[in-house]
């Protein structure tokens, strides 16, 4: 998910700052970016944290609807156990 949003944020500013230099837009599309972005990274940021959360978490509970939501991942092929 972060290299996806850094090639977003990439592509986001690159197209940006090739108006601005060349005269197509004036400077304050630039100021459009972090409004754009930041949310998407934001976003990343919490996704990523409860997925980390979820995989290294010592409650019982959540160990065990984990379990079994990977058994039911891989009783529908979601995920490839023998994916190398």
């Amino acid at each position: 998910m972060g290299m996806d949003t850094g090639m977003q944020d990439a592509a986001n500013l690159g197209w940006k700052l090739a108006a601005v230099v060349q005269g197509w837009a004036g400077n304050v599309l630039l100021d459009s970016y972090h409004t754009e972005r930041h949310p998407v990274g934001h976003m990343v940021l919490r996704v990523s944290h409860a997925l980390l959360t979820a995989v290294i978490t010592g409650s019982p509970v959540v160990r065990a609807l984990r379990g079994a939501l990977t058994t039911v991942a891989h009783q529908l092929h979601v995920v490839d156990a023998h994916a190398s």
